[in-house]
């Protein structure tokens, strides 16, 4: 139940309906099944929690159908989160992350995780638990992750009035073999040069560099690096569906 507080009865409740209705031969109908069986019961406050998953625009993800979503040949899948409420968005971008990580965990073979905004996720407890264990455990299953965000103080500060502690942040960036650092903005400059040892020199550059440019780490190594799209990727990049909707 990320970014919920539950109390104790209701946590308690919640545990005691999952143990109860997955034991039994109808939790094989799966996630609709059960919160079908929540109603049922009575618990309408865990209920509502649960519609957007159950009947509203995630059902796909814990439905049958989420299995599905990753079968296909593919060579991208985009889960787009940005015409739900803001306060739905972190737990459906954990739900569209778990959802990858149960492919890859069902038939690992070589995919990337690209999870922008992984600030959103990591401001819960639970959130930040789940994106630090699968960066540990990814390369088992052939899965690689990268993860975006447009300020890293939400990662590395341990000022307890931003929305994320440092450790886990901090975890995240020890299991990562590659960081890339692109301008960054001089309230987090001295954050960043702190955190990758990056002398004032670097710290300068990073301040002034143009759009596409930044400083790739990976080994005790720093490289410069310039990012140019060729045409194919700007056009993917930058495609806008409701463009062609009249097309």
């Amino acid at each position: 139940m990320i970014g919920e507080r539950l109390d104790a009865e209701r946590r308690a409740s919640l545990d005691q309906a999952l143990a109860t209705y997955y034991t039994r031969p109808e939790g094989r109908a799966g996630f609709k099944g059960f919160y079908k069986r929540l109603i049922e019961d009575g618990d309408d406050v865990i209920a509502k929690l649960l519609t957007p998953f159950a009947t509203g625009s995630l059902r796909h993800l814990l439905s049958d159908e989420g299995a599905d979503l990753l079968a296909d040949e593919a060579l991208i899948t985009v889960f787009d989160l940005r015409l739900l409420e803001p306060d739905l968005r972190p737990a459906a971008a954990m739900v569209c992350s778990e959802t990858v990580w149960a492919a890859a965990a069902r038939n690992p073979k070589p995919r990337v995780l690209v999870v922008d905004e992984v600030w959103s996720i990591m401001q819960h407890p639970e959130g930040a638990a789940f994106m630090v264990s699968m960066a540990k455990r990814a390369r088992k299953h052939q899965l690689g992750l990268q993860f975006i965000t447009q300020d890293v103080q939400d990662l590395l500060s341990d000022d307890p009035t931003r929305i994320i502690t440092g450790h886990s942040g901090r975890a995240l960036l020890q299991n990562a073999a590659f960081k890339l650092l692109l301008q960054q903005d001089a309230a987090a400059v001295a954050t960043v040069g702190e955190a990758f040892d990056l002398p004032e020199e670097l710290q300068r550059w990073l301040l002034s560099c143009p759009r596409g440019d930044g400083l790739l780490l990976t080994r005790g190594s720093r490289y410069p690096i310039r990012i140019e799209a060729t045409a194919e990727e700007a056009d993917i990049v930058e495609y806008r569906p409701w463009r062609y909707a009249d097309s």
